[in-house]
């Protein structure tokens, strides 16, 4: 799963609370229950518990962090946002990245989040909503190692479950390519020098710099040779093929998100260019 992180802000900008009207007679912005006045954006949505939006994480910061038990960063605050507009209680809770298809595959939660790329593959499987902002491939090393000929001959450490892992293999040869369970541990290995770059998206590469204070983040420059890297991704929110009325509806919740500036300035809460929200 192609996925990805900074510290996240919490979702009571007078911004956000502006696009959830709807439900604006909570006594508590921040909290995850609606009031009991509230009006849905969409009526008879079916969430897999009712009353409910169940969601699952994969932690990766910007896109998710995980406070205090509570699901946040870019992604985080978007579903927040979303049940908000639905009148809906949020449940969002973290799981392994490895895990996280198979949640919204068998059932277990109505949505997938943690910076997920559409493309076709995912398409055919699982139900994707419209893009939410766009991200792109980079590089984080010791060097600013930038393109595909600056990792010839070097060692490359990647994600378990990224889009572009085998692209990069492809590329550069298995043997020169480290398959990592999570972020961090791909960081520390590319301080200790263990291998020289790490392929992050964009959003994570550019908070893992800054978090360092040593490393560099650079976008890959695009190449055939990792055709991921030939144009931005659509980060979208994943579902169950079969939860098409909950799509529909959330598609429509993201486009008002988008129009009343909300995505945007979620986004530069966090961190990231908020000229990157997906336009149509």
């Amino acid at each position: 799963m192609s996925s990805r992180r900074i510290t996240a802000a919490a979702v009571t900008t007078a911004a956000i609370a502006l696009a959830l009207t709807g439900c604006a007679g909570s006594p508590d912005p921040g909290s995850t229950t609606p009031a009991a006045d509230c009006t849905p954006a969409h009526a008879d949505l079916t969430p897999i518990t009712p009353g409910t939006l169940t969601v699952t994480a994969y932690v990766s910061p910007p896109y998710t962090t995980e406070e205090d038990g509570t699901i946040k960063g870019v992604d985080g605050e978007i579903v927040a946002a979303l049940a908000k507009l639905e009148c809906l209680q949020l449940d969002a809770q973290a799981v392994a990245g490895a895990a996280l298809p198979s949640t919204v595959e068998s059932g277990r939660s109505d949505i997938a989040i943690g910076g997920v790329y559409a493309n076709a593959d995912r398409a055919a499987t699982f139900s994707l909503t419209v893009p939410m902002y766009l991200d792109q491939a980079a590089l984080l090393s010791r060097d600013g190692i930038d393109s595909i000929e600056g990792l010839q001959g070097k060692k490359l450490g990647v994600i378990q479950g990224y889009l572009w892992n085998a692209e990069f293999q492809t590329a550069l040869g298995s043997d020169n390519v480290v398959v990592y369970q999570d972020s961090a541990s791909l960081v520390a290995d590319i301080q200790n020098g263990r291998v020289d770059a790490g392929a992050f998206t964009s959003a994570e590469a550019a908070l893992r710099a800054q978090e360092s204070g040593s490393l560099k983040s650079a976008v890959l420059q695009p190449t055939p040779e990792v055709p991921s890297s030939q144009q931005p991704n659509d980060v979208v929110l994943l579902l169950n093929k079969s939860a098409t009325a909950l799509t529909d509806a959330l598609n429509d919740d993201i486009k008002s998100l988008i129009d009343d500036g909300t995505m945007a300035d979620i986004l530069q809460e966090n961190g990231i260019d908020p000229s990157l929200v997906a336009k149509d």
